[in-house]
């Protein structure tokens, strides 16, 4: 069977509804997709490729979300690569690969220095064996376990979603900090990672993510299956560890069971919650840089570069 490979716009973007629905599972809609994908704070499009069948029907994405990555004080555009789907009755067929390597001329064509991803176990394969990938580690995931009544996920269960997560934000109103503005806990010298300005929270925060500030430290964090955290204010451990506990605290309070934090292996926060907190391996980590001057292989990251967080 013929496809047909089209750039992604705005027109097309609805395309990925259905796509995400199918093979994720997920449900999304227009306006989602359109702040997901909305980078003019950059400068740059939006970056994709879908294929469509001869009858119009699509079968397959992949999208890419413009970025900066800093290292020792440089700032470079990259790209974080997400939302490669399949429809599983056209797996096999390298739409994956042609998909990938349209997007990755495009980015190369806007000035894009490098592409990195979160890789799962479908995507993992292609990127490293067909796009020529480098996988630099795999994400340790930390779980904090919190003993409350789970109102987060049953209101998830009862299609309340919404209206619960409006009134954690309520509840958490005169923690959130008005700056909107966090470091990144990774960067240091020789070390690869997001750059993270003004412009960069305010597309964040527009997906319903936020800073707060707990026993003083500062946190980055969002719903989403529990309590996620993006990223934490580099602070001495011990601080962290009482932020972390009053964290739990207010989870409890909230009805929210878990708290979740991934970050690169080696990494300050990851050193600390490795001490304190069981942890596991997760996504692979992989991408290609098309620079000298930062090579992928430095790349560190947290649970809040993820495309979805």
């Amino acid at each position: 069977m013929d496809f047909v490979t089209t750039a992604l716009d705005r027109e097309n973007l609805v395309d990925l509804i259905p796509l995400i629905h199918r093979v994720l599972g997920k449900v999304t809609d227009r306006a989602h997709l359109e702040a997901k994908y909305k980078t003019g704070h950059l400068g740059l499009p939006s970056f994709g490729y879908f294929a469509h069948t001869s009858d119009g029907r699509p079968v397959a994405f992949f999208g890419a979300i413009p970025t900066l990555l800093e290292k020792d004080g440089q700032i470079e555009l990259a790209a974080q690569c997400c939302d490669a789907v399949t429809i599983e009755e056209f797996a096999g067929r390298g739409l994956f690969t042609q998909l990938g390597r349209l997007t990755e001329t495009r980015l190369r064509d806007f000035g894009i220095r490098s592409v990195f991803a979160f890789l799962n176990q479908n995507s993992e394969p292609a990127a490293l064996g067909k796009l020529g990938w480098t996988g630099i580690h795999r994400m340790r995931r930390f779980t904090v376990p919190v003993l409350t009544i789970p109102l987060d996920s049953l209101s998830r269960k009862i299609s309340a979603g919404p209206a619960y997560r409006a009134w954690v934000t309520t509840k958490l109103a005169a923690r959130i900090r008005a700056d909107h503005f966090l470091a990144n806990s990774v960067l240091e010298d020789g070390i690869v990672g997001s750059h993270r300005n003004r412009e960069f929270y305010a597309y964040k925060i527009a997906g319903n993510s936020f800073i707060i500030e707990v026993a003083g430290v500062k946190m980055w964090v969002k719903l989403g299956g529990g309590l996620l955290i993006g990223d934490i204010e580099r602070r001495p451990e011990v601080e962290i560890l009482v932020a972390v506990g009053e964290l739990r605290r207010i989870a409890r309070s909230l009805g929210i069971a878990g708290i979740t934090f991934q970050a690169s292996p080696g990494t300050y926060l990851e050193r600390i919650f490795s001490r304190h907190f069981a942890g596991f391996d997760s996504w692979l980590l992989g991408g290609k840089s098309f620079d000298p001057r930062f090579p992928i292989e430095a790349l560190r990251c947290t649970l809040g570069d993820l495309d979805t967080f």
